[in-house]
C-alpha cells in the first residue's frame, strides 16, 4: 500500500511540478500526503513506512528549498539525513567487495541526503557547507560514482571559492576534478568547467595583486611578480580553453572578453612595489 502511494506521488510530481511547474499546487499535494507517513509536529518518519515516508519528505524538502521555505527544507533534511545515516552506520565499514546492490543504494540516498543538506548552509552563505559536502563527496568516492562525485566537486570547487576565508588551492583541485569527469564530447559542459577555472585563477590574481598583499620587499617582490604572473597565465589558457570549445554566439563573445582582459593583465608592467 505505502510502496503505492509512493508512485502516485511520483506521477503526481511529474504532471504538477516537472510538467506544468505549479510549485505550490504540487507543494500542497505533498504536503497532505506527508500526514500518512510522518508526524505532523516533529516530521519524524512513522515507523514501519519509515524506506518510503523518506521518499516523500525528499520530495517535500526539494520543493520547500525551490520555494524559499528554507527553515521547513532544513527540518525535513534533517529527518532525512538520520535516517540515512543509521542505514549506513553498518555498511560505510564493510569492505567494499562485500557490499551488496541494495548497501551501494543505500550509500547513493545518503551521499544524496548529504549534498541537500549541504545546499541548504550554501544558501545561507554558511561554511558547515564545507564539512557536509566533504563527507558526501568521501562516500561517493567510496562508491567510485562519477555521477556523484561530478556534482559534488563542482559544489566543492564553489564554496572553496566563494565562502570566506576562501581557499583557492581546494577549489582549484575540485573544478580540476569535476573538468576531468566531464565527457570528452561535452563541448559546452567542459566549456562552463574551464569558464569556471579562468574565472577562479583571475580572482586569486586580483586578490594577490591588492595594494595589502604586496610585499615591500625587492627580492620578496620579484618572486610575487613571477607568481602572479603565471596566476594570470593560468586564467588565460583556461579562457582560451573555454573560447575554443564555445560556438559563434553572445555567450561566447563575452568570455571572449574575459580572455582578453587576462591576456592585458598578463603584462608584468602592471606591477608595482608596494
Amino acid at each position: 500500500m505505502w510502496k503505492d502511494c509512493v508512485i502516485i506521488a511520483q506521477g503526481l510530481q511529474l504532471a504538477f511540478y516537472q510538467h506544468k511547474g505549479d510549485r505550490q499546487q504540487w507543494l500542497t499535494i505533498i504536503t497532505e500526503m506527508l500526514s500518512d507517513f510522518t508526524h505532523p509536529a516533529t516530521l519524524e518518519l512513522i515507523p514501519g513506512r519509515e524506506e518510503q515516508a523518506a521518499i516523500i519528505l525528499g520530495m517535500y524538502h526539494v520543493v520547500c528549498h525551490e520555494l524559499g521555505r528554507l527553515d521547513e527544507a532544513g527540518r525535513a533534511s534533517r529527518v532525512i539525513l538520520r535516517h540515512h545515516r543509521a542505514n549506513t552506520a553498518a555498511i560505510v565499514v564493510k569492505d567494499p567487495g562485500v557490499r551488496s546492490r541494495d548497501d551501494r543504494r543505500e550509500i547513493r540516498w545518503l551521499c544524496q541526503a548529504l549534498m541537500n543538506y549541504g545546499s541548504l548552509h550554501s544558501r545561507h552563505q554558511d561554511r558547515e557547507c564545507i564539512a557536509v559536502y566533504e563527507e558526501s563527496h568521501r562516500l561517493a568516492t567510496l562508491l567510485n560514482d562519477p555521477s556523484l562525485l561530478a556534482p559534488l566537486s563542482q559544489n566543492l570547487g564553489g564554496v572553496y571559492r566563494a565562502l570566506h576565508p576562501r581557499d583557492f588551492d581546494k577549489a582549484d583541485h575540485y573544478l580540476r576534478q569535476n573538468l576531468s569527469l566531464r565527457a570528452e564530447g561535452d563541448r559546452l559542459g567542459r566549456a562552463r568547467d574551464y569558464i569556471q577555472l579562468g574565472a577562479l585563477w583571475l580572482e586569486r590574481w586580483y586578490a594577490a595583486n591588492h595594494r595589502e598583499n604586496r610585499p615591500r620587499d625587492k627580492d620578496d617582490f620579484a618572486n610575487w611578480v613571477g607568481r602572479i604572473t603565471e596566476e594570470i597565465r593560468t586564467a588565460y589558457r583556461y579562457f582560451s580553453d573555454a573560447v575554443q570549445l564555445l560556438p559563434p554566439t553572445p555567450h561566447r563573445e563575452l568570455y571572449e572578453g574575459h580572455f582578453q582582459a587576462a591576456q592585458t593583465a598578463i603584462r608584468p608592467s602592471r606591477c608595482r612595489l608596494g
